[in-house]
C-alpha cells in the first residue's frame, strides 16, 4: 500500500512540476484512433492519480470489512492496487516525456 501512495503523490508532483511546459492538449486516450481524438485537455492528466486515490479508498474500506474472513482476497487487492499504480505512473511518465 505504501508504494501506491508514494507513486500517487509522485504523479501529482510530476504533473504540477511540468505543468508550465505542457501543451494545452495532451495524448491521453490511446485506445482511440490516431489524431485529435486522442487528445485531452492537460487538466485531465489528474485523472490518473485521482483514479489511484479512489481505488486506494475502495481497497481500504473493503479490507476493513473483509479482513478476517477473506485475507487472501485482501492481499490480492493490495497487489492489484500496486500494479495499477505502477502502470498508471508509467503511463503518466510516457505522456509527460512525449509532450515536453
Amino acid at each position: 500500500m505504501k508504494i501506491t501512495i508514494i507513486l500517487t503523490i509522485l504523479s501529482v508532483v510530476l504533473i504540477v512540476w511540468r505543468w508550465g511546459l505542457l501543451p494545452p492538449y495532451v495524448p491521453l486516450w490511446y485506445a482511440r484512433s490516431w489524431g485529435e481524438e486522442r487528445l485531452a485537455p492537460r487538466a485531465l492528466l489528474f485523472l490518473l492519480p485521482l483514479g489511484n486515490i479512489i481505488w486506494i479508498g475502495v481497497v481500504i474500506l473493503t479490507s476493513k470489512h473483509l479482513a478476517k474472513t477473506y485475507s487472501f482476497f485482501i492481499q490480492l487487492m493490495y497487489v492489484a492496487t500496486a500494479l495499477t499504480s505502477i502502470l498508471s505512473s508509467i503511463t503518466l511518465l510516457k505522456i509527460l516525456f512525449l509532450v515536453t
